[in-house]
C-alpha cells in the first residue's frame, strides 16, 4: 500500500510538471534550431516571416536568414558575404525588400563609415539610401516610409566618441540632426513607431537611463520609462502603438546578469514588467505590427545564443 501511494505521489508531481510546461508553452515558444548566435530578429511588415542576423558556431562569417513564425523553412538571403559585417543588422523595407547597414572601407582605425542599403528580394539589385555615414549602431522608419531615425557614432580619438540621433525625411531628402547627447550621455537604440511620426530612444545617463519618445518634426521630448539603478538598450513598438517593450537589466555587479522585459504605456501611465524563465537572457527583441507576439533573443553563452516567440498578452491581460 505505501508503494502505491508513493507511485501515485510520483505520478501526480510529474502530472503537475507537465502541465507547467505545457502553460509556459502557450506563450513561450523556442524557434530557434540551428547552433550559432542569433541577432536583430525582425517581424516581416505582414507578420508571416521573422528575419535575423545568423552567425554560425565555430565561425565569424554571419548571413542573413528568414523563417517562419515557428521556426520552419530557414531560408538564407543571398547578399554577397562580404558586404555583411559584424556591424550589420538586417531589416524589411518591404515585404520583397531588405535594408542592411553596411559595414564600409575606412582608411583610418579610428574611423568607421556605414552606408544604408536597399536589396530586393526579387531581382538581388542593391541600392543605397544612405551612404557615407558614421558607425550607425540602430536604425527605424515607419510603415509609410517617410523617414528614416538611425543613431551614428563618431570617435574622434579612443576617449573621444560621440552619439547622435539623425533623421532623414524620403520626400525632401533633408537628413538633420534630432538628438544631440549631453556630456556623459550616450544614445542605445532607436525604434520608430508605425503610424505616425514618433520615434523611442534609449539613453545612457551618468546616474540612470531611460526612454524618451521624440516627435521627429518638432524635436518635443517626453520621458516615459527612468527606473532607478537599471541599464535599458534594445526597444521596440507594439503593433498598436500604444506600448514599448525595453529591455531592462541592472546596472550594479549583482544585478547585471539579470534581465527581463518591460512593456511600457507610452504616456508612462503603466510598466509591466515580464519575467521570463531563468533560462532565457533577452537581448534583441521585436514586436509584430500585426499582434501581441515578440521575438527575442537569448544570450546562452560565448557566440551562442537562442530565439523565441513570445506572446505578451499573457501579461497585458493581466496588467
Amino acid at each position: 500500500m505505501r508503494v502505491f501511494w508513493i507511485l501515485c505521489s510520483l505520478f501526480l508531481i510529474i502530472g503537475l510538471f507537465g502541465c507547467s510546461v505545457v502553460e509556459e508553452n502557450s506563450f513561450v515558444q523556442r524557434i530557434s534550431s540551428e547552433a550559432g548566435k542569433y541577432d536583430s530578429p525582425q517581424w516581416s511588415t505582414d507578420g508571416t516571416r521573422i528575419l535575423f542576423q545568423f552567425t554560425p558556431r565555430g565561425t565569424i562569417d554571419s548571413e542573413f536568414v528568414s523563417i517562419n513564425p515557428d521556426g520552419s523553412d530557414w531560408s538564407p538571403i543571398p547578399i554577397p558575404s562580404e558586404s555583411i559585417g559584424v556591424s550589420s543588422t538586417p531589416y524589411w523595407w518591404q515585404d520583397s525588400e531588405l535594408a542592411y547597414i553596411r559595414k564600409d572601407f575606412s582608411p583610418s582605425w579610428d574611423q568607421r563609415f556605414n552606408s544604408i542599403v536597399i536589396f530586393s528580394l526579387d531581382t538581388g539589385v542593391e541600392k543605397e539610401l544612405l551612404v557615407d555615414r558614421g558607425f550607425i549602431s540602430s536604425a527605424c522608419w515607419n510603415q509609410s516610409r517617410e523617414f528614416v531615425a538611425y543613431v551614428e557614432k563618431r570617435s574622434h580619438s579612443m576617449l573621444d566618441e560621440k552619439t547622435t540621433v539623425w533623421v532623414h525625411f524620403m520626400s525632401t531628402n533633408e537628413t538633420k540632426a534630432l538628438l544631440v547627447p549631453d556630456p556623459q550621455e550616450s544614445f542605445a537604440d532607436v525604434a520608430c513607431n508605425h503610424q505616425g511620426d514618433k520615434i523611442a530612444v534609449t539613453i545612457g545617463g551618468k546616474d540612470d537611463d531611460r526612454v524618451e519618445i521624440v516627435d521627429v518634426n518638432t524635436g518635443e521630448r517626453t520621458v516615459v520609462y527612468a527606473p532607478k539603478a537599471t541599464s535599458l538598450d534594445h526597444l521596440t513598438w507594439s503593433g498598436d502603438d500604444r506600448w514599448i517593450a525595453v529591455r531592462t537589466f541592472g546596472s550594479t555587479p549583482n544585478t547585471k546578469y539579470q534581465a527581463y522585459i518591460a512593456l511600457v504605456m507610452v504616456d508612462g501611465s503603466e510598466v509591466i514588467t515580464v519575467d521570463l524563465s531563468p533560462a532565457i537572457f533577452p537581448v534583441d527583441l521585436d514586436w509584430s505590427s500585426k499582434d501581441n507576439r515578440i521575438v527575442v533573443t537569448s544570450l546562452d553563452g560565448i557566440g551562442k545564443s537562442s530565439m523565441y516567440i513570445v506572446d505578451m498578452s499573457f501579461w497585458l491581460d493581466k496588467g
